[in-house]
């Protein structure tokens, strides 16, 4: 671990996740499949090139015979040795390029592999107050453990502390005015350094925010906060969680998403807007959320607040939009007088839908319901609509079959024809269907045409019925105009002879032959009657006509 820069990031990682670090590299598990679940800033957080210190380099070579990279001098925003104060270097000092990647197992000072020249450079020592030896210095503590604060779950602990006796606002501005004195605002400054100081990194770790990419920000912060007497540089904060709320928090801020996040949504602040202030991921809030074991009380506290807050927001709903969906119905039901409920939800259905689900009682007085006979048998149902008919006729004696079917009543009328049709043909009987008493516009005989009394009806019950009905027109048709022809008769009786065409062949044709003897002059072919004969006969074999019309 301490041979590599897992060891100076570890340090500022929770410890499972640095104990997950060691196990993998002690298996020698660090596969390209395995090293996927590594966080991304590892490989961000080093240098593109090997860095080394020629007087570090000269003093190993007297010491052991060999120099040795060291770990710190990696770091992408170390560039001065702590112990000597000297720059770093990473490039050739005759052609320029890269010494090492790290990736040809080369020693420092070697000669180049570009240009094979022996490395000459000179010592170029830092002021012992400068920014780079302050920061080189200030990494180096961090590496040898001695600012233990800087964990996680420390700095989540030293940051509540810090909130409940300072303002997080005027500490920020301070904090912030600090780092620039010390740092300055120079272009050289490398550009982690550069971001690592902006005033939103501050605020972000004074805030309950420890993302562990912002690992620069946390130590440069925490330094301050040492410098200004608000924490011991080597107070070690970290304490037993005694509450399972303190105990999500720290797991939050393992997670790398804001450590306040339990306690802010048990306050009533919803994810999207932790997300807006904090910038954490959704992905990850949604997958803490999810991570919560069922055991833990914070877990029973938020589905129970996730209740409560489901609860009033529907109230408040129901408050805000009860007026208005009430107003709707009261004006449709001033409009239509004796409308049905069917009528108003398919002119409102939106707002019929909302009054049944949450202002039952109210829609219910306002538009009752015609009848109910869910869960009866038949025989209840038979004497609830028998009811229902007997008020219906009194209050509307005139009522035909066809009214009621186009009303409210449309089901009664369907379950009485089809369960109770004795009863209900005999209290509310099919009309006749009315015929049209002028004459009609293709006669254009001399003698008046007389229309008979229809007997004919919509709807019959029976063959029987329907073939004496159209026999008895056809007669009494032929019987009031004797100067019709044979056309004229079917004509004039359609649906009559239409239908006796195929159910009384032989009479019709009898009945024709006798009006063809009646007219005058046999002006008609002998043979009609008996050519309707055949063709009836032909027909025959076909179904015949319904006897539902006539």
């Amino acid at each position: 671990m301490n041979h590599s820069a897992v060891g100076f990031y570890s340090r500022l990682v929770p410890a499972s996740v640095e104990f997950d670090w060691a196990q993998r590299m002690a298996g020698d598990l660090m596969t390209r499949r395995a090293s996927a679940a590594y966080p991304c800033f590892l490989v961000k957080l080093r240098s593109p090139s090997m860095k080394y210190c020629p007087v570090c380099a000269n003093s190993d070579m007297k010491n052991t015979g060999f120099p040795v990279w060291r770990v710190i001098h990696q770091l992408p925003f170390v560039e001065v040795c702590s112990t000597h104060r000297v720059t770093l270097v990473h490039s050739c000092s005759h052609c320029g390029e890269s010494l090492d990647q790290g990736r040809n197992f080369r020693l420092p000072g070697q000669s180049c592999c570009s240009c094979g020249a022996r490395q000459a450079h000179s010592v170029n020592r830092q002021q012992a107050m400068s920014s780079l030896v302050i920061l080189s210095e200030l990494c180096e503590k961090v590496f040898s453990g001695s600012q233990k604060y800087l964990r996680p779950e420390n700095w989540l602990l030293l940051v509540k502390a810090l909130r409940a006796k300072h303002s997080i606002e005027k500490l920020t501005t301070e904090v912030h005015r600090r780092l620039e004195n010390l740092y300055g605002r120079d272009s050289n400054v490398a550009p982690p350094l550069a971001e690592a100081i902006s005033k939103r990194s501050v605020e972000a770790q004074l805030t309950l925010l420890a993302r562990p990419h912002e690992f620069l920000s946390r130590i440069l912060v925490g330094d301050q906060l040492a410098r200004m007497g608000l924490v011991d540089r080597t107070e070690v904060v970290l304490q037993r969680p005694r509450t399972d709320e303190c105990a999500l928090e720290m797991k939050a801020v393992e997670q790398g998403i804001p450590a306040g996040y339990v306690g802010l949504l048990l306050n009533g602040v919803s994810p999207s807007r932790i997300c807006q202030d904090h910038g954490a991921s959704h992905e990850r809030l949604v997958a803490f959320r999810a991570s919560i074991p069922p055991g833990y009380q914070v877990s029973e506290r938020l589905g129970q607040w996730k209740a409560n807050r489901r609860e009033a927001k529907k109230l408040g709903l129901q408050l805000a939009k009860r007026p208005q969906y009430r107003a709707v119905l009261d004006q449709f039901v001033k409009l239509n007088p004796g409308c049905r409920r069917q009528t108003f939800s398919a002119a409102h259905p939106y707002e019929a839908v909302w009054l049944r689900t949450n202002d039952r009682p109210y829609f219910d007085a306002t538009l009752p319901a015609g009848f109910r006979s869910h869960g009866k048998s038949v025989q209840e149902k038979r004497a609830i609509y028998r009811a229902l008919i007997r008020e219906l006729l009194r209050e509307n004696p005139q009522i035909s079959r066809r009214e009621i079917a186009r009303s409210k009543y449309r089901r009664l009328s369907d379950f009485l024809g089809q369960h109770d049709k004795a009863w209900f043909d005999a209290t509310v009987p099919y009309r006749s269907i009315g015929v049209s008493k002028a004459v009609p516009s293709w006669y254009a005989g001399p003698s008046p045409f007389i229309w008979p009394d229809s007997l004919l009806k919509r709807r019959y019950t029976s063959i029987v019925e329907r073939r004496n009905c159209c026999r008895t027109y056809v007669s009494k048709l032929i019987e009031l105009n004797p100067q019709l022809t044979v056309a004229e008769v079917k004509r004039a009786g359609y649906k009559a002879t239409e239908f006796l065409r195929y159910d009384s062949p032989e009479w019709l044709a009898k009945k024709l032959a006798n009006v063809k003897k009646q007219s005058s002059d046999g002006s008609g072919s002998q043979s009609e009657p008996s050519a309707l004969l055949e063709e009836s006969a032909v027909k025959r074999k076909g179904p015949l006509p319904r006897s539902k019309g006539s």
